[in-house]
């Protein structure tokens, strides 16, 4: 079994949708973020962000049912440098 590829980061998932009625211009953006820190597998990461775009898809159906809505879900994983927030040590650039 291969091992599995572990990483510490900070980041955070956004989840978009975008509900638009069938033959008119209008749309609803809806996004959510859901943050995290530490050390995470990178194929859960993927997992969570499948669901939380499935979540969410579920979630707007149910918000507009009497509408013929066209539903646009995405979701991104996205990962950011921060020194201080993985290992409580400062990077330096902040003026003491």
């Amino acid at each position: 079994m291969a091992k599995e590829n572990r990483i510490t980061a900070v980041g955070y998932i956004t989840v978009t949708g975008v509900a638009s009625i069938k033959g008119r211009k209008t749309r609803n953006i809806h996004t959510a973020r859901l943050g995290f820190a530490g050390d995470v597998l990178k194929s859960e990461l993927r997992k969570s962000s499948i669901e939380l775009k499935k979540a969410f898809k579920e979630q707007l159906r149910i918000e507009y049912p009497d509408c013929d809505w066209n539903l646009k879900v995405t979701s991104r994983v996205t990962l950011t440098e921060c020194d201080m927030l993985i290992s409580g040590k400062d990077n330096g650039t902040a003026d003491d």
